[in-house]
């Protein structure tokens, strides 16, 4: 007998193939990716190395602190990187696209950490250098970031020592995270430990040494320092605080007020009607034309096997006007409650049910009277409003037949929607109807946003010419509430009571006069004037804020739009005085600050450097930054303040010879001691600009590679408050230039790497290196990159010129090389700059 299988057999066999077949594929696949990542990762883990490498091997000075950073936000955190003086590169390496980004900053050590200082800082003598690589890989944006410190080899020790302690002045107890700062020197500085103790290494002179803690009044005192290590405590004053607290509501669609589904006319005409209203700020297009509508209703009884289905309407009224009310009926004028209103809408006669649209007890039995009602966009067909209410069955079921729709829970009924019936929203959580004001509450639960159904009829129908402002709304749960004192910290509104309201308490607030924000996603209220002082609660708005509240209540309606956020803060002197009229601003906006040194600063959303006194605006006072501050939609960032001492401005001129400008030299001011306060770069105009320099004595020298000369090597000069000093013209020669282009072959970037060499001398075939190749003519050399591009360094002149040859290397088919040559002859590469488009071609 023949052994076989069956066909059952066979087909399971097949299965366990397949799927045995389908996690091999599955697997490869994913294999494949992590190789990819992988390799991906190891080359930008490399690049970043090497641009740190590059960097290290500049003379410290040279290695530019990043001026104002930016940030690249597609990853999480955002990377921040120069753009001015290591701007971001894109790099092809391995087939892959990379993007390296660099950024600099002075930092300090304290207490063990490292610390960024902000940029215009004088030099602590370290530098963080950090490079981040971006790559897309098979599972999305990827990044490696490298950092590295670099120390100022020539960098002399700071000799002085301030040290103390801080305290508070209510029970002389330490406090801890104070911030003790040095003004003339911002890179000075130290947090208070447990104890409230602190030590500070400065140079030998005279400072005005300032203590803060958010909370507290800030403290400035003068000491010199000399040989001995000088004490100096902080007894910081509490800030006096208050409370404020208000609920929050918010109006962003138009809602369903009223709903009656039967009551007769005076001529016996049984009407129906449903009743909308407008509680934003901004007018509604409920259609286009008559016939042709953009807002809809929609409608479902509780009778089993009904359907939501689109009511055909005929529009009258095309636009609804803010604060207005829309009467959608089954005639075009309605009769209640001895008010005549016209319908703004009227369901069409084309309906099929048309006049009884909408089903109640009494006309169509009780398994009809349960219902909901659907407003809706038209285009989309999206619910902007949904009301739904319930019945309950008194037959032999006798069992509640539940709304179709609803919100949360609908409105709760005996025998469901009956006639001269009206279901009416609730205008606050604490009563139907109130005089003057629109009905709107809006908790987003039928059951309680509706009052109890009202029969018979009291509250007549409202149409487009009713008006009436809103008194509340949809509670805004979640609220962001923020304050411009700089003491407290943001809160949010959270359910309150039952039926709900937002409430919040914004503690904390430091007693004065302030502007609160209040905001819920792109929707927004500021309130100014807000006074707090004394122990009981202040709730706002108020009759006496800006703007007043609007009724007798704290109530907050968000209803402007903004994308826009907003910084705070105090700027004051070294005395403590406020200083009016100084400019404050970002990338993304400026102000100045008020009489008592108080500014309040809109700007578009993201992280910045918060320059205040921008290029030495008032030439009185040094300019500050603060870098890193998050700026976010609708709310305020408060406590930004700076403290500005008095300085002036050291200028000059760099060129490569006395005439033409050198752009890119770093100018540094340095004390006596060799304590380097001040540093800027020659700008395309050959100038340089030092400021933030306080009163005294400095020597001004460019900073210089080896192969580089100046002439005058330094310049003294004298600073006095609000004065700009000439330092001079300084002469360099030595300085690198740069010649870049493409390498191709039939068109195409070479990405084997061509050999690129710059010399005075004519070359045939590269130089082999040796003693005498170091006595001979100089050389400049370079490989291309792998999309076909180059730069190479060359010692820039205004007199020599240069040739530029090209090797390319390829293979026969045995394996043996071949090298083919190309040159471009007689280029001048003037100080400082960058010869482009010597391209090579084969």
């Amino acid at each position: 007998m023949k052994k076989g299988v069956t066909l059952v057999e066979l087909v399971a066999a097949l299965v366990i193939l397949s799927v045995t077949v389908l996690v091999f594929v599955g697997s490869f696949t994913n294999i494949s990716k992590s190789i990819i990542s992988s390799k991906a990762k190891t080359l930008a883990t490399n690049l970043a190395q090497e641009k740190i490498q590059i960097l290290r091997q500049k003379p410290y000075h040279r290695i530019l602190v990043t001026p104002a950073p930016s940030y690249y936000t597609e990853v999480t955190p955002p990377i921040p990187y120069d753009t001015e003086y290591f701007p971001p590169e894109n790099i092809l390496e391995g087939g892959i696209n990379f993007k390296r980004f660099t950024y600099v900053c002075s930092v300090q050590e304290i207490d063990g950490k490292i610390h960024p200082l902000p940029p215009g800082s004088p030099d602590q003598g370290m530098k963080s250098i950090q490079v981040s690589v971006v790559y897309d890989s098979p599972f999305g944006k990827k990044y490696v970031t490298l950092k590295s410190i670099e120390a100022n080899p020539s960098m002399e020790a700071f000799r002085g020592q301030i040290m103390g302690k801080v305290r508070n002045a209510a029970n002389l107890q330490g406090l801890k995270d104070a911030l003790v700062v040095v003004a003339e020197n911002i890179g000075c500085r130290d947090y208070t430990n447990a104890a409230g103790d602190y030590s500070i290494r400065v140079p030998f002179g005279t400072y005005n040494v300032m203590a803060t803690l958010r909370g507290f009044y800030p403290s400035i005192k003068q000491i010199t320092v000399g040989a001995n290590p000088q004490t100096l405590n902080f007894d910081l004053q509490p800030i006096s605080t208050g409370t404020v607290y208000g609920y929050v509501w918010i109006n962003d669609r138009i809602v369903i007020s009223q709903i009656v589904g039967s009551t007769r006319a005076p001529n016996g005409f049984v009407q129906e009607y449903i009743e909308l209203y407008n509680p934003t700020t901004f007018y509604w297009q409920m259609a286009v034309s008559v016939s042709s509508g953009i807002i809809g209703i929609k409608y479902q009884s509780t009778f089993v096997g009904d359907t939501l289905r689109k009511i055909p309407l005929v529009y009258n009224t095309l636009i609804l006007p803010p604060f207005s009310y829309y009467l959608i009926a089954n005639t075009t004028t309605v009769r209640v409650a001895g008010v005549t209103k016209t319908a703004d809408a009227v369901f069409s006669n084309t309906d099929p049910e048309y006049p009884n649209i909408i089903k109640t007890y009494d006309e169509n039995n009780i398994r009809y009277a349960g219902g909901s009602i659907v407003l809706y966009h038209i285009p989309s067909d999206t619910p902007i409003d949904i009301v739904g209410w319930d019945a309950l069955l008194n037959d032999n079921i006798n069992a509640k037949r539940t709304a179709p729709l609803y919100e949360t829970d609908g409105i709760d009924q005996n025998f469901g929607l009956e006639e001269d019936e009206q279901y009416i929203r609730k205008v606050s959580t604490f009563n139907v109807f109130i005089s003057g004001w629109g009905n709107c509450y809006d908790s987003d639960n039928n059951n309680k946003d509706f009052a109890g159904a009202q029969r018979p009829i009291q509250i007549a129908p409202k149409n487009s010419q009713d008006s009436f402002p809103p008194l509340t709304g949809r509670p805004g749960f979640g609220s962001i509430i923020s304050c411009n004192d700089g003491v407290s910290e943001v809160t949010s509104a959270v359910p309150y009571g039952d039926p709900p309201v937002a409430l919040f308490f914004l503690l904390n607030v430091a007693t004065g006069s302030w502007s609160v924000m209040i905001s819920s996603n792109e929707r927004h209220t500021e309130i100014n004037n807000v006074n707090v002082g004394g122990t009981t609660a202040l709730g706002i708005p108020n009759a006496f804020t800006s703007p007043a509240w609007y009724a007798p209540y704290f109530y907050t309606q968000l209803s402007s739009s903004t994308e826009l956020g907003f910084i705070s803060g105090r700027v004051l002197n070294l005395l403590g005085q406020p200083l009016g009229g100084i400019k404050v601003e970002t990338p993304g906006g400026f102000t100045y600050t008020n009489s008592l040194g108080f500014y309040f600063l809109a700007s578009s959303t993201g992280i910045y450097t918060v320059t205040c006194n921008p290029h030495n605006l008032n030439p009185l006072y040094v300019s500050l930054r603060r870098e890193n501050v998050e700026v976010k939609r609708a709310q305020i960032t408060s406590g930004v303040n700076f403290i500005l001492s008095q300085g002036g401005k050291v200028t000059g001129f760099v060129t490569i010879d006395r005439i033409n400008p050198l752009e890119g030299i770093p100018i540094v001011a340095t004390t006596i001691e060799g304590f380097v306060v001040g540093e800027d770069v020659s700008d395309n105009n050959g100038r340089f600009y030092i400021s933030n320099l306080s009163s005294g004595t400095y020597y001004i020298k460019p900073i210089l590679s080896a192969k580089e000369t100046s002439i005058p090597a330094v310049s003294t000069v004298t600073v006095t408050a609000g004065v700009n000093v000439f330092a001079g013209t300084f002469t360099i020669t030595g300085t690198m230039g740069k010649i870049s282009g493409k390498v191709t072959a039939s068109g195409k970037p070479i990405s084997t790497g061509v050999l690129i060499i710059a010399s005075t001398a004519t070359i045939i075939t590269p130089p082999v290196l040796s003693t005498a190749t170091l006595t001979s003519a100089a050389y400049f050399l370079t490989s291309s990159y792998e999309d076909g591009t180059y730069v190479l360094e060359v010692i820039g002149s205004t007199v020599t010129r240069y040739n530029l040859y090209g090797y390319y290397t390829t293979y026969d088919a045995n394996g043996n090389p071949n090298v083919s040559r190309r040159e471009i002859l007689n280029i001048l590469v003037p100080p400082g700059s960058e010869v482009t488009n010597r391209n090579f071609s084969w």
